[in-house]
């Protein structure tokens, strides 16, 4: 998804806070084989729509980054023990 590639994802949980189906990629209905692959062929076969895929998968991983998941995640248990959260010094 950071490097701007469609996505399909089958139906092993509920991913449509990640996926949005012709949005970043597909989530296929089911497990089958011919499902998945028929999902790789048409996003193979649609240049146009693989761009605007990768500009909008790029943009969206942009979100996520380890300075920000580090933050969240200190945040997150200074809270749980109660005690002020500081950012990191500057190195």
């Amino acid at each position: 998804m950071a490097a701007g590639l469609p996505i399909v994802l089958t139906p092993s949980n509920d991913y449509r806070w990640l996926i949005e189906n012709g949005e970043r990629g597909c989530i296929t209905t089911s497990w089958s084989v011919e499902e998945i692959l028929s999902s790789l062929d048409s996003l193979l076969e649609d240049e146009p729509k693989r761009r605007q895929i990768g500009e909008s998968n790029r943009g969206f991983a942009r979100r996520f980054s380890w300075a920000g998941n580090a933050r969240t995640v200190t945040q997150a248990m200074s809270a749980v023990l109660n005690l002020p959260w500081e950012p990191p010094c500057a190195a």
